[in-house]
């Protein structure tokens, strides 16, 4: 009945102050909450607990731990506390506290880790216990104490919950209640993608937004959520969706043929795991004109060694040029000796070619034969010594030409010798340009 006085065992709620002669004196309070301190009142002076409200035949299935303070007035950081455990006496068969028992049970538990308690009211008690469904005993083990045990491991992504009845007996009397076991999920998995390197074309005419490639990944543990980012030194030109499709974001900054970036995929799990895979993307299109700009106002830090490759490439350059002129030089030089030579040649023969008639030196004696023969010795010593005319100076017109390299005095008497023939095929017959236009014949 309400404000009935408890009976405590071995005695009375009493506490004091150990400093003699002083006797401080104190003051009781809870040193919790709950819905069993509820149940009862506790003297703020004496320490005496009451019941606070009438009792109905379901209250107080289990026995209430209560936790008593006792503070010294003068000084409250100074304090003593006392354990208090009430039960009901008359309470008649077994009960179980709670209608519902929920554990959770993390899948990373190993076998014969505890799960949790079925309470009754009679605590210490072996009982016998039995499940509404026999697979669960493959999983779960209950003793006569009702602890309840893990007897194989979880596995969030095969089961992630089991519900199930337990019934409780002492031989006498009977209870039942539902116990509910959530199986937390455990980050075992990271992330997969589905291709280990990924190669996508992409047009110099693309617009933004426009598509470049899909990217799949996925996670092995249930209920993860993934989220993809980009990164590395061209991720500034695209942008991935949460579905995976990569899309140009703007390419002016592009400084090559070809982009190269990292998509991380990251779990939603605790603690979030992240895999990262590489992405290369081509512009088969690319000319670097797109980019000259960029490039230019980027390079001045390369701009001592791009004049230094200048200055090589001309230096190569004059070098060649060099050699070029004077493979010329030598080769116009000797062709000019070569046509020098000639000419002194020419000059040479024509000294020696003179017509014998016009000759400072003393004429031979002899005549010409008609048929071109040698004359004899008799017919030389009558020829008689002619008497020429200087011949008129001829007008400058075209040079003659001799076909003839020997010139004979001719005479009426001569005649033919036997050998005149072979001397005259000995003749020179050589064309020979004569220095005079005049033709002078002796008879």
């Amino acid at each position: 009945m309400k404000n009935t006085v408890l009976k405590i065992h071995p005695r009375d709620i009493r506490a004091f102050d150990q400093d003699e002669g002083i006797g401080a004196p104190i003051y009781y309070t809870w040193n919790g909450v709950g819905s069993e301190y509820a149940m009862f009142q506790l003297n703020r002076d004496t320490g005496k607990v009451t019941l606070a409200k009438n009792f109905a035949e379901n209250d107080l299935q289990s026995p209430a731990i209560l936790v008593i303070r006792a503070t010294q007035l003068d000084n409250p950081d100074r304090y003593a506390l006392a354990t208090l455990t009430v039960t009901r006496s008359s309470t008649k068969g077994i009960r179980f506290i709670h209608p519902v028992f929920n554990f959770r049970a993390s899948e990373g538990l190993s076998p014969g880790a505890p799960i949790g308690s079925l309470s009754n009211n009679h605590p210490g008690h072996h009982l016998k216990y039995f499940v509404s469904d026999q697979s669960v005993l493959s999983v779960f083990a209950i003793n006569t104490l009702g602890e309840v045990s893990l007897k194989n491991k979880l596995d969030y992504e095969t089961k992630p919950e089991y519900i199930f009845k337990v019934f409780a007996t002492d031989g006498k009397t009977n209870d039942s209640s539902v116990v509910n076991v959530t199986v937390e999920n455990v980050n075992e998995w990271e992330p997969r993608f589905r291709y280990p390197h990924y190669d996508f074309f992409a047009g110099m005419n693309g617009g933004v937004h426009d598509l470049v490639g899909k990217i799949e990944a996925a996670d092995g543990d249930r209920g993860d959520r993934l989220t993809l980012s980009l990164s590395g030194p061209d991720a500034s030109m695209f942008f991935i969706t949460p579905n995976g499709d990569l899309r140009l974001r703007d390419i002016k900054d592009l400084q090559g043929s070809t982009a190269t970036l990292t998509v991380t995929a990251t779990d939603s799990g605790d603690p979030p795991k992240k895999t990262s895979v590489p992405v290369t993307v081509h512009f088969p299109g690319f000319t670097g004109v797109a980019a000259a700009g960029t490039a230019a106002s980027k390079s001045s830090g390369s701009g001592p060694i791009l004049l230094a490759g200048l200055g090589v490439v001309l230096l190569l350059l004059s070098l060649v040029v060099a050699v070029l002129v004077a493979y010329i030089y030598k080769v116009k030089r000797k062709s000019n000796a070569e046509q020098s030579g000639d000419v002194k040649d020419k000059a040479l023969l024509k000294s020696h070619i003179s017509n014998p008639m016009f000759s400072t030196d003393k004429m031979r004696p002899g005549t010409a034969v008609a048929l071109g023969g040698i004359p004899s010795e008799a017919s030389k010593s009558r020829v008689p010594s002619p008497k020429v005319h200087p011949a008129p100076q001829p007008p400058a017109t075209d040079l003659w030409t001799s076909t003839a390299g020997r010139v004979k005095k001719l005479s009426w008497g001569d005649k033919t010798e036997p050998g005149s023939v072979e001397d005259l095929e000995e003749l020179d017959t050589i064309p020979k340009v004569l220095e005079s236009n005049n033709l002078t014949v002796y008879f």
